[in-house]
């Protein structure tokens, strides 16, 4: 899969549903809301017919950074919400965000400073989902178990 040093990526063991739960508590846990939600599988077959792999987006928002970022520039409403991608393939769910600072940063120094501190929370929400699957944890020694886990973009590169 191809990746970008401006998109943070983990591959999660789990079917889409229960991805999202984990995704959703490690998004709470950093105050990030949901607040807005597109299923694509659903929308496809209602208005179009077409049966796709489940595949979501979710738009993350951390209300006061995002207060602060509208005050700075009401143009950069454009980038917001975070929008946290989840699709399913081979029984594993694939989790994908752009980074903050690749969408806001172009909306002058004041946003490019609450961006970066809106992807130093989405980096720990990543690498929180990472380490809960790591194969340090018992979960995934499991026997029953099969998957593959990769966080393509690391913490310590954020800028």
């Amino acid at each position: 899969m191809p990746t970008s040093r401006d998109v943070l990526t983990v591959t999660l063991p789990l079917a889409l549903p229960d991805a999202e739960s984990v995704v959703r508590s490690a998004l709470q846990a950093e105050q990030f809301g949901v607040i807005t939600e597109v299923d694509f599988q659903l929308r496809f077959r209602e208005k179009l017919g077409i049966d796709s792999p489940p595949h979501k987006t979710l738009g993350a928002c951390n209300p006061r950074l995002a207060a602060e970022v509208i005050a700075a520039n009401a143009t950069a409403a454009l980038a917001l919400p975070c929008n946290i991608v989840l699709r399913e393939e081979d029984g594993s769910t694939v989790v994908a965000a752009l980074r903050p600072t690749a969408a806001l940063g172009r909306f002058g120094p004041s946003v490019a400073s609450l961006a970066a501190q809106a992807e130093e929370s989405l980096v720990r929400v990543f690498s929180h989902i990472h380490d809960t699957f790591s194969p340090t944890t018992p979960y995934a020694h499991a026997p029953e178990r099969n998957w593959f886990l990769a966080l393509t973009s690391s913490p310590t590169t954020c800028t």
